[in-house]
């Protein structure tokens, strides 16, 4: 396991035309990904209702 430095987008996939290009670093060994709630809302991404302590996305 270990740590990458990439360069990534993110995008809605209901409006892939919209996105933001991140340099990021990508570890591995981990499940989920960490993306600031900023970056998402202005990508008009919903939050997902649930249980958990963290807040998930639709993605």
């Amino acid at each position: 396991m270990g740590i990458v430095k990439v360069k990534f987008k993110v995008y809605n996939p209901a409006g892939m035309s919209k996105y933001a290009e991140i340099d990021g670093i990508v570890d591995t060994g981990v499940v989920y990904s960490v993306i600031s709630a900023s970056l998402l809302n202005s990508l008009a991404l919903g939050r997902l209702r649930g249980g958990g302590s963290w807040p998930r996305w639709l993605c």
